[in-house]
């Protein structure tokens, strides 16, 4: 029925797995465990940053690692929410995406919120139909610095926030 993330963050946690209501989980010294219908059904090791895909469809749910994207470049702007059809790994790409995307979202009171550095830029635009933000196209120079990695994530910062915990971010991503 639906594939929920968890995610582990603190030393001690526990709580219901996403939106489930059958499928719950504990934390503790190391240990994750994973609990269905008030039954254990799973126990493994896990550490603090680690995320989890537990598939919830009615039966004993399954649990495995969350897949991540491959590349630095390809992980900073799937943890900053774009996803495979607005990340650009060239300029060109970026402006590419961004002229499809102006015209797939011509709506009235149209606006774009753009951060640039040397070799990134990220372009955010306004969603009033919705009253919120919408992801338009990111790009990050293949095989950058781990410096521009940063002034990348701290200049989408600037426009939005993160959709995930920071101990995974930093996990996925060790940046100075």
């Amino acid at each position: 029925m639906a594939n929920q993330r968890l995610f582990i963050t603190e030393d001690s946690q526990e709580g219901n797995v996403g939106s489930s209501m059958s499928t719950t989980y504990s934390f503790d010294n190391g240990t994750l465990t994973l609990f269905w219908k008030g039954k254990t059904v799973l126990v493994q090791p896990a550490k603090v940053g680690d995320a989890y895909l537990v598939e919830c469809n009615g039966d004993i749910p399954k649990i495995m690692s969350l897949a991540l994207p491959h590349g630095n470049e390809e992980k900073a702007m799937w943890l900053c929410g774009f996803n495979k059809y607005c990340r650009a790994l060239s300029h060109e790409k970026y402006e590419e995406i961004l002229a499809k995307n102006r015209v797939a979202r011509n709506w009235w009171n149209y606006r774009e919120y753009t951060r640039s550095g040397d070799g990134w830029v990220v372009t955010l635009c306004n969603r009033p139909d919705f009253g919120g933000v919408h992801h338009v196209v990111a790009y990050i120079e293949k095989g950058t610095s781990k410096a521009t990695l940063k002034e990348f994530l701290e200049g989408y910062l600037q426009l939005r926030w993160f959709y995930f915990p920071k101990p995974f971010v930093q996990k996925v991503l060790p940046l100075p």
